[in-house]
């Protein structure tokens, strides 16, 4: 697992270690806060908003993802943070395709599926871990932690948020379709 910060005027680098859980068998990830903070606020001095670029492996596969932080945030403070999956369009493992779709004020996760007819509920192990990944990094406020996603998205915020739904202040599913039994 590694992250990389990118911004427009500077590139920061960090880097993580990854542990293998004996419980599990999966593959957890343990960031290292002290470069990847020190890194991302160089830039956020300067002002810029950055992006931060995230590959974690589980179960086998690597995962691209994108971490976007305002430059006005003040991360001494609790700061929201969202999680967005998307949709079966921007499959892949880059990392990159998920950011064409918008981003609101706050700390968020674009997590990138690999595979286009695979569900977001297939990656529960990896999603957990870029969650926790990002807690551990930034100050998230755990009371403003929310969950959106559209399209295939839209039904992994459904089951992802009905699985983990003490995770969550809210979910807001975007043209999401599922099972009504899976999400009661």
């Amino acid at each position: 697992y590694s992250i990389m910060a990118f911004a427009a005027a500077a590139i920061g680098l960090a880097g993580c270690q990854s542990s293998r859980s004996a419980a599990s068998g999966s593959e957890a990830s343990e960031c290292c806060p002290s470069e990847g903070a020190a890194a991302l606020s160089e830039d956020r001095a300067m002002g810029h908003t950055a992006f931060v670029s995230m590959k974690l492996e589980a179960q086998g596969r690597v995962y691209g993802s994108m971490l976007y932080v305002p430059g006005d945030l003040d991360l001494k403070t609790p700061v929201p943070l969202v999680v967005f999956l998307h949709g079966r369009g921007e499959c892949g493992t880059d990392g990159l395709r998920p950011l064409a779709v918008g981003l609101p004020p706050a700390v968020i996760l674009i997590p990138q599926k690999p595979g286009f007819d695979e569900a977001w509920l297939d990656h529960d192990a990896a999603l957990l871990g870029m969650i926790e990944a990002v807690k551990k990094e930034y100050k998230v406020d755990p009371d403003r932690v929310y969950l959106t996603g559209l399209s295939q998205g839209g039904k992994g915020t459904w089951e992802f948020g009905a699985n983990h739904a003490e995770m969550f202040a809210a979910i807001a599913p975007v043209c999401g379709f599922g099972e009504p039994a899976m999400i009661a």
